[in-house]
C-alpha cells in the first residue's frame, strides 16, 4: 500500500498543475498536504472504497474549480483535461483487483 499513496501522492501533485499558478503557489502544499492526509485517513476508516471517494472528490474539484478558472483566463483546456483523464486512467491500473 505504501507504493500505492507514493503514486497517488505523485500523481495529486502533477493534476495541481491543472490550477493556475496563482493558485498553486498559494495553496498547492497545503492541497497536496490535505490530499494525503485525506487518503490515508480513507484507507484506514474505508479501505477501498474511502480511497476512491478521495480521488473522485479531487478529479471533481479539477473539473469545476481548476478548468473553468482557466476558461475565465481565455485559457485552452483540452489538454488540461487529457492529462487528467491519462492520470486518472493510470489511476484505475494501480488499484488492486
Amino acid at each position: 500500500m505504501e507504493r500505492f499513496f507514493s503514486v497517488s501522492h505523485a500523481l495529486y501533485a502533477a493534476l495541481l498543475r491543472l490550477y493556475p499558478r496563482e493558485m498553486r503557489q498559494e495553496f498547492g502544499p497545503e492541497m497536496l498536504s490535505v490530499f494525503t492526509d485525506d487518503l490515508q485517513d480513507s484507507w484506514r476508516t474505508g479501505q477501498l472504497p474511502g480511497v476512491a471517494r478521495v480521488w473522485l472528490f479531487a478529479l471533481l474539484e479539477i473539473l469545476t474549480v481548476a478548468l473553468p478558472m482557466h476558461l475565465r483566463n481565455g485559457l485552452v483546456i483540452l489538454s488540461a483535461l487529457s492529462l487528467s483523464l491519462l492520470y486518472f486512467e493510470l489511476f484505475i491500473g494501480f488499484m488492486p483487483r
